[in-house]
């Protein structure tokens, strides 16, 4: 404050009233030592010397502003632009301030226009009031033009005398994680924090009292934190911990049956010397979001990615660029599982308040385009600094601190407009288990994009159920591989055709003498035998489980549907299964291991009166010989 009057009060002052002199320069010995109480009532004995000392008035009004006594410092500016308009110009600046916390938008816009064409000597405060001016008017045109939503604060049960953050909620809205910051017996007020995870379950329609997480060997204090889109692997941060690269770090922890494994780091090309923090991972678990504060960026804190590449590491940190990050803050990312959209929060935008929620999406190009306030009452003058939408859009959870009576953040429910929702994706949900015993088995589950050729998720079924998700894009077409040691691998097509919303069950075959397995995934043009582009993943990976094995051989037998003469299909399906076995001569199987044969229309596993049929007879089998 004493920057701004550094050169009133060094020169000669408009009042003579000595005794009002002195009780100025006794309160700017006070407000030195920041005692602004006393400052307050030594300023009004001067005012009573003299009701028109303009620098007290000016000084009154500092005061009054910097205890956040809005209403008090809006009537003593005031009133020095009654008695004098062009004293001080930076009072147009103070009182714009001022009316934007009030609400007051007409005021403040008009406040703002008359300090920055008075003021012509501080381009830096002159750039503050350009943004000043131009959140007003947002917040004047977001207020009167408010986003379609409900808005309700979650129960006592997930919000206490503490804070409370949203991290996720599945896919069933029936499970939710939340992060607790307790601050102890002092409440807020208190410089101590404990940050810890909490969960709650909902059962016949009612959430259940959370339960605290607990994660193997912590080594202090966590936050920031996300799972991924199964729920099984938990990003957060860890500060201060022994091991860490910087003063705050992000760790990975996964979870099987039921419960959490002890945390690592998750790369040296994510984590830095800096503050780095609020993981959300991708769908597909390729492209990590973090924010961080390394240097390179724009700002304050910034949005990062990082992706996986094919040798399993991640790749150095790419900075989102300015459609995204600013000069200001920008925090708790979330990329929604349709890999488009991406929500954070940030207080460097036009918005409503210190941090409002944006959106962002991928254009035709997969360049992100400029984030976009998600509008009032989403965002308020307060804080909301995180956000989790639901996967179909049509609900989302928020963290804000709206609350004016506490200003702790809590966690709110909103019912979401189309406007700011994600595109549309489907859920696929399985079980894997042994075709003998049906007990659950702990597999790898691969999709890959047919079109590109390319992995597009990688996960792993848990060992305790079986159960395993993913989510698919529309007008897509994947092949689906489940792969275990000792087992066929698993192999169908996934289209957008299909209905996945019921939970499937996927049995895998021991690999012993005389069992076979159909290759869903092996694709001939119409009438020909020769392979496509897109058997190529599924070729793949029966070298890859021949290699493995190089005890078995096996016999490879073509299918085909009854459309056509049956001698033609026969030659065809033998044509078929030749193709297959030269390709493993080709590449490194021995033809010792390796025999065809043609089986034509004999054998359906399916009625040949529709397409879904025929095409699930338009097969290639191997068999353990």
């Amino acid at each position: 404050m004493f920057q701004l009057h550094q050169a009133i009060s060094q020169s000669s002052l408009s009042n003579k009233n000595k005794k009002a002199v002195k009780y100025f320069k006794q309160a700017e010995s006070l407000i030195r030592q920041r005692n602004y109480s006393e400052a307050e009532t030594i300023l009004k004995k001067a005012l009573k010397k003299d009701e028109n000392f303009k620098e007290c008035i000016l000084l009154l009004g500092d005061v009054y502003r910097d205890q956040y006594k809005n209403e008090e410092a809006i009537k003593i500016y005031e009133k020095l632009l009654k008695q004098n308009s062009t004293f001080y110009p930076a009072v147009y600046y103070f009182l714009g301030d001022l009316y934007l916390e009030e609400d007051e938008f007409d005021k403040s816009i008009t406040s703002y226009k008359s300090y920055l064409k008075l003021e012509g000597n501080n381009p830096e405060r002159a750039m503050l009031a350009e943004f000043g001016y131009e959140k007003a008017v947002f917040a004047k045109n977001a207020i009167n033009n408010p986003v379609d939503v409900n808005i309700e604060r979650l129960s006592s049960n997930f919000n206490s005398n503490n804070e409370e953050y949203i991290n996720y909620v599945n896919d069933d809205e029936n499970y939710m994680v939340f992060t607790r910051k307790d601050y102890g017996d002092l409440g807020l007020a208190s410089s101590y924090f404990r940050e810890f995870f909490m969960e709650s379950n909902k059962i016949d329609g009612k959430w259940q009292y959370p339960s605290e997480i607990k994660i193997p060997d912590s080594q202090g204090n966590t936050g920031g934190m996300t799972l991924s889109f199964d729920g099984k692997d938990m990003y957060f941060t860890g500060c201060n911990w022994p091991e860490g690269m910087g003063s705050c770090d992000i760790y990975l922890s996964k979870k099987q049956s039921g419960k959490w494994s002890k945390a690592i780091s998750v790369s040296s090309s994510i984590n830095s010397v800096s503050w780095d923090s609020q993981a959300s991972i991708s769908a597909d678990g390729n492209t990590i979001y973090f924010a961080s504060r390394r240097k390179g960026g724009k700002g304050g804190s910034d949005i990062w990615k990082s992706e996986l590449l094919e040798n399993g590491k991640w790749s150095p940190a790419i900075n989102l660029g300015d459609s995204i990050n600013t000069a200001g803050n920008e925090m708790s990312p979330y990329i929604h599982p349709d890999g488009k959209t991406l929500y954070y929060s940030s207080d460097g935008t036009i918005g409503m308040g210190g941090y409002d929620l944006l959106i962002s999406r991928k254009d035709f190009t997969n360049r992100w385009e400029k984030g976009k306030n998600l509008g009032y009452p989403i965002n308020t003058k307060y804080d909301e600094i995180s956000i989790f939408p639901s996967l179909n859009g049509n609900k989302a959870w928020i963290s804000s601190n709206r609350n004016a009576d506490s200003l702790r953040y809590d966690i709110y429910s909103i019912r979401m407009s189309e406007v700011i929702s994600p595109e549309i994706i489907t859920v696929f949900k399985g079980k894997v288990i042994d075709k003998k015993s049906k007990k659950p088995l702990q597999s790898t589950i691969e999709i890959t994009d047919l079109k590109t050729l390319t992995l597009f998720s990688r996960s792993e079924s848990d060992k305790g159920d079986g159960s395993f998700m993913s989510v698919l894009f529309p007008q897509r077409t994947y092949a689906f591989n489940i792969s275990k040691d000792g087992y066929f691998f698993y192999s169908s097509t996934l289209n957008e055709f299909e209905d996945y919303e019921q939970e499937n069950v996927f049995e895998l075959v021991k690999i012993e003498k005389g069992h076979s397995v159909n290759l869903n995934n092996i694709y001939f043009d119409t009438d020909k035998w020769t392979l496509k582009d897109e058997s190529l993943p599924e070729l793949n990976k029966l070298i890859k489980l021949l290699n493995q094995n190089p005890e078995i051989n096996i016999l490879i037998a073509g299918h085909t549907d009854n459309v056509g003469d049956d001698n033609y299909n026969l030659e065809l399906s033998e044509e078929r299964a030749k193709s297959v076995e030269d390709f493993l001569i080709i590449n490194g199987i021995s033809k010792n291991r390796l025999s065809h044969i043609g089986r034509g229309s004999k054998y359906p596993v399916s009625d040949n009166s529709s397409d879904k049929g025929r095409s699930l007879n338009r097969r290639t089998t191997i068999i353990v010989k």
